[in-house]
């Protein structure tokens, strides 16, 4: 454990914390998955996070993937890590539920 604080939320294919035997095994496995082979970080497959088939890129690439974000418009969340689900989580429960004025919601 690098006891990391709770809410901490990273992409462990890229921040040193897998052992390179792991990495390598799951970086072959995304490479394969979405016909990227000269992908080797994790923003190299952002644009994939939104797949339904993305369960192991979303675990190894969270922060990445948006999973601590309330915001980041993704739709499946199997395989974010829980540290960035718990993040996340914090982030809903902070967050004020205003519904926007008519003037706001037509600008955009």
């Amino acid at each position: 454990d690098l006891h990391l604080p709770q809410a901490y939320c990273s992409d462990v294919m890229d921040d040193g914390s897998m052992l390179p035997t792991w990495r390598g095994f799951l970086l072959e496995g995304v490479q394969n998955m979405f016909s990227n082979p000269s992908g080797h970080e994790c923003s190299d497959f952002a644009t994939f996070c939104s797949s339904p088939y993305a369960t192991t890129l979303r675990h190894i690439c969270s922060k990445t993937c948006g999973c601590h974000l309330v915001h980041s418009g993704l739709l499946y969340r199997e395989g974010c890590s829980d540290r960035c689900s718990e993040k996340r989580r914090q982030g809903l429960e902070s967050w004020a539920c205003v519904d926007p004025s008519l003037s706001s919601a037509s600008a955009e």
